[in-house]
């Protein structure tokens, strides 16, 4: 059973997703700015205590606090809790077990937010880490969500990529930007090695976890521990286009 959700609010943040500007010599008309809100929020799930030691999971979300449409927004948000108490049991699903044999661990949130709201789409990044105290199996990770704004439904990667194959095609020819983890992570792991993980993505269905924000899409490349776990890649939406179902610019 999925811990549950708590109606306390831990942070309100307002986002601005700005569209680039215009100049007097362009033709089209201005991009429209896209402002949404959202709040986190926390739930806190005590696991047991094993040599004194406290565990709990620490799950938080956003919620979506800006829509005209409060009951699709009551909607989403009951998805979005849901997502996040699927994303616990599937990374953590032995905590029951782990916990009375005498391993302390706890799994924890750190961030979560909104990356982009608009065109019917919105695109969430979530952090965080399963702690073990004797640090020798943490893991960090990222999860990310697409949300369909029309039917309040999880678009799934399979859906949402028209062609990875040509994804990798530019990721392996250095198309994508590195915007987070390990500085000398592409100097231990080549591109290609990178994207290994991944070449199966049409039979078994594994692509790296993915958002968008206004401008970008952005890959979460899974590492091992000792390149920091994961790291992220970004290319314009521009250079994607054709390689997107859904995007924000579409």
């Amino acid at each position: 059973v999925a811990p549950e959700v708590t109606d306390e609010v831990t942070t309100s943040a307002p986002v601005i997703t700005t569209a680039p500007e215009t100049t007097p010599e362009e033709t089209e008309p201005p991009a429209v700015i896209v402002t949404y809100e959202f709040e986190v929020i926390e739930s806190v799930t005590d696991l047991g205590t094993t040599g004194g030691i406290k565990c709990s999971a620490i799950i938080r979300y956003p919620a979506l606090t800006g829509l005209e449409d409060k009951a699709k927004q009551q909607e989403i948000n009951d998805l979005l809790s849901q997502i996040a108490g699927v994303e616990y049991q599937n990374r953590l699903p032995n905590a029951g077990e782990l916990i009375p044999a005498g391993t302390a661990v706890s799994y924890v949130i750190t961030e979560t937010a909104v990356t982009y709201l608009g065109n019917n789409l919105l695109s969430v990044r979530s952090e965080g880490i399963i702690d073990y105290i004797d640090d020798a199996n943490d893991e960090e990770f990222v999860y990310c969500n697409l949300i369909n704004l029309s039917n309040a439904r999880d678009i799934t990667l399979k859906k949402t990529y028209a062609d990875f194959g040509r994804v990798i095609e530019l990721f392996t020819s250095g198309k994508f930007k590195q915007i987070s983890g390990d500085s000398s992570l592409t100097t231990a792991i080549s591109l290609e090695g990178l994207m290994d993980q991944y070449k199966y993505h049409a039979q078994y269905g594994t692509f790296p976890e993915t958002y968008f924000t206004h401008d970008s899409l952005v890959l979460v490349v899974e590492t091992n521990r000792e390149n920091g776990f994961f790291a992220e890649f970004s290319i314009p939406l521009s250079e994607v286009a054709d390689c997107l179902h859904y995007s924000p610019i579409k």
